[in-house]
This record gives C-alpha cells, structure tokens and sequence, in this order.
C-alpha cells in the first residue's frame, strides 16, 4: 500500500501552511521574548528577524544539501534543491510579518515598549491559532475541531517559547 505525500496547502501565494510557518512563529517568540524590556521596538524587531533569518538559512541550507535532493535516481541537481528549498521555507518569513509590524506599528499609538512586545508576542500567538485553525480546515474537519486545532498549536507553540526562555535564563 503505497501512501499518498502531502499537500502543500496555501492560504495565498505567501502563507502557505507547512511546518516552516510554525516554526518561524516559534523562533520569532522566543528571540522576541529574550531580548531586555528596555530596548525599543526597532530594535527588537531588528533581533527577532535576524533570529528567524538565521533558523531559515540553516534550514535551506540543511534541506538544500540532505532533504530534496536524496531521490531513487539520485539525480536531483543542487540548484533544483535549493529553488526548492528557498519556496518551501518561506513561509518562516511570511507568518512573522504580522508580529512584526504589530510590534512596530502599536508604538505610533502611544504603547510602552514592554507593551508593543506584548502585542508582537500574542500576534503570534494569535497567528498560530490561524495556522492550526487553517490546517484542519483544509482536513475537512468541523468547527469545534478547527478552533480545538487553533488553541492547541497557539499553546504547544507558547509552551515552548516558555521553556526556551526559561532554559536560557537559568545560564
């Protein structure tokens, strides 16, 4: 019996919704949630992308030279598998926008830095419930079942935004 590989599922040409999206929202939190209170937003959003940046470029990289190009023919050249690599990881970037431009955009309103932190962290939080929300309606499951999907990515995802800070700040 031969299983059927996945799909790639899109919202639009951007957002796709793979395990990249997740785990650049993941990354995106926990370089947002170490950096110091004080600093201002520009320069928060400045480290949290170059923090995701860094994650995508060793998973292009990671997926360029052991994940697309491993086939049956062993025929896949390397720049075949980067193109591929570059189109599937960009979802990393994409599902961070949001944060971002909460974080820089909230301050113009009058928000504390702290406070611009806070609205970048639950925009993502809130861009995880979309993205498990999102998967499982393209499973074809019901309602209740999309938002349990949205919750349980959203707090798996802080969860372990949690942990990574936690570890980090014992040292």
């Amino acid at each position: 019996m031969t299983t059927k590989s996945p799909v790639r599922l899109r919202v639009s040409r951007i957002f796709q919704l793979n395990p990249d999206s997740i785990l650049g929202l993941i990354m995106f939190g926990v370089v947002l949630g170490m950096q110091e209170p004080s600093d201002s937003p520009m320069a928060k959003a400045i480290i949290s992308f170059v923090g995701v940046f860094a994650l995508w470029m060793g998973h292009v990289f990671a997926h360029t030279m052991a994940g697309n190009n491993v086939t049956s023919d062993h025929r896949v050249s390397l720049r075949t598998s980067l193109r591929q690599s570059l189109r599937t990881s960009w979802p990393m970037f994409a599902w961070t926008a949001p944060s971002l431009a909460v974080l820089l955009i909230v301050p113009i309103f009058g928000a504390t830095d702290e406070q611009s932190t806070d609205a970048g962290l639950i925009t993502m939080m809130c861009s995880l419930f979309v993205i498990g929300g999102l998967i499982f309606a393209a499973r074809r499951r019901s309602i209740p079942w999309r938002i349990a999907a949205g919750l349980a990515t959203s707090l798996v995802g802080v969860v372990i935004v949690v942990v990574e800070i936690l570890v980090r700040g014992l040292h």
